[in-house]
């Protein structure tokens, strides 16, 4: 029925893929598992209890124990269906619900899929998005690496431990008082080490959005900028005509003539001048990142104004040729009316 209705087909086999088999299949499979309580009382549980203290001793590096419970093939499995949570997200989604919102999707040919969903809410609340996220993430693998661990006996790892662990792993920093000892819990944390990654570059990637100027401050910063190159050539210039004057003056005016005062003019000429060329070349820089900086409003709106400007001189002009034509027929109704004067005058003669 759901394919019938989805599909609006008279026939359901038509709509069942392969692709929409294997997913079925899946879900079945997860959803099936659910372990009864009690039912580790049939594995066997006996092992031999590893004193790690005196092992540390006697060994410098630790191997891997091969204590591994069938229990877990039951218990790990069930952290599968968390794809209900991602599912019910996607279902209780405002976007998701809008028929709107569903509309304008369609003409531009974006499905409203999780993928989006998730694109929405990084965009929208990023922090709060992430926050949730790395929760989830410690609160699921704290469990499973406790479980994962739980058979090592009395040196088993606790919850707290486990969190520990994972919080030190996650953040990359790994002090190495506690570590897993199967294969299992040293899975989880390379799993842990890679998730903490990706969160890591997500982190920085959102602060970095959230530390970036936005259109209105970065113009007031080109303001600024651009006001203080402006005052600074004009000081530049001032100082290259003070010294050419300077120069002139000791050079060509002064009774007895100074060498070395006209070399130090001379001296200070040149390095006005270098500085007037530096001030206007970081002035044309600024000019140039000022033009990027042009967003796509302003640019319509200009282009709206200038619009509005020929249509009012076409107007003007049309206006113009309309009191033209007016004209050309009063002078054409009074050159009528005397060529009319004149016959009759004609006639009476």
């Amino acid at each position: 029925m759901v394919f019938l209705c989805e599909e609006y087909t008279e026939d359901w086999r038509i709509c069942v893929t392969k692709s929409r088999v294997i997913q079925i299949i899946t879900e079945l499979l997860i959803c099936s598992i659910h372990p009864f309580p009690g039912i580790d009382l049939f594995f066997d549980h006996s092992f031999p209890v590893i004193n790690f203290v005196n092992y540390k001793r006697n060994h410098t590096i630790q191997q891997l124990s091969d204590q591994f419970s069938p229990y877990l093939l039951l218990i790990l499995p069930m952290l599968g269906r968390l794809y209900l949570a991602l599912r019910t997200l996607l279902l209780h989604s405002r976007m998701f619900n809008d028929a709107g919102s569903r509309s304008i999707g369609a003409m531009n040919k974006v499905s409203f899929n999780l993928q989006f969903v998730l694109k929405t809410l990084m965009t929208l609340c990023p922090a709060k998005a992430l926050l949730i996220f790395i929760t989830t993430i410690w609160v699921i693998f704290s469990w499973t690496l406790r479980a994962c661990e739980l058979e090592q006996g009395e040196n088993h790892l606790t919850l707290l431990n486990s969190a520990w662990l994972i919080s030190v792993t996650f953040l990359s920093i790994g002090y190495g008082d506690i570590v897993p000892h199967t294969s299992c819990g040293r899975l989880i944390a390379v799993a842990t080490g890679l998730m903490g990654s990706a969160c890591t570059a997500l982190l920085v990637a959102v602060f970095s959005k959230k530390l970036e100027m936005t259109k209105a401050e970065k113009h007031v910063l080109h303001f600024m900028e651009s006001s203080k190159l402006t005052k600074k050539v004009k000081h530049c210039a001032a100082n290259v005509l003070r010294e050419t004057w300077l120069l002139y003056k000791h050079a060509k005016l002064m009774p007895t003539f100074n060498p070395r005062r006209v070399r130090a003019h001379q001296r200070k000429f040149l390095q006005a001048i270098y500085r007037l060329r530096t001030m206007k070349v970081r002035q044309r820089e600024l000019q140039d990142k000022s033009n990027s900086l042009v967003d796509l409003a302003k640019l319509q709106t200009n282009v709206y104004e200038r619009v509005a400007d020929i249509s009012l001189r076409q107007e003007d002009f049309q206006n113009q040729l309309t009191s033209i034509e007016e004209m050309l027929r009063s002078i054409q109704k009074a050159l009528l009316q005397r060529n009319v004067i004149h016959s009759e005058s004609f006639d009476n003669r």
